[in-house]
């Protein structure tokens, strides 16, 4: 049944990026015919998880400089992580 009224309803939906510099888009209706432009944000939950990724080791950035666990963990996973990016890039 939605399916129907939105296909009644000729509903477009374009997804703009919230970073970029500029942003435009032009409506040209065909006769006379009336429209509603609508603005809404999502919650995005990528960015809300990189925030608290951020803010918990800057949290933890003490006890975190002075554990070796850390430092080899980060020293393994950034070579495998290049290593990855060489074999990639190479092909």
């Amino acid at each position: 049944m939605q399916s129907l009224l939105r296909e009644r309803q000729n509903e477009t939906t374009i997804n703009i990026g919230l970073f970029s510099k500029k942003t435009c888009f032009k409506i040209d209706p065909a006769d006379k015919t009336r429209f509603t432009v609508k603005a809404i944000r999502k919650f995005d939950i990528y960015l809300f998880l990189v925030f608290l990724s951020g803010a918990l080791l800057f949290v933890f950035a003490d006890s975190l400089s002075r554990s070796q666990v850390f430092f080899s963990s980060a020293g393994m996973s950034t070579g495998m992580i290049a290593s990855l990016i060489i074999v990639v890039l190479r092909r």
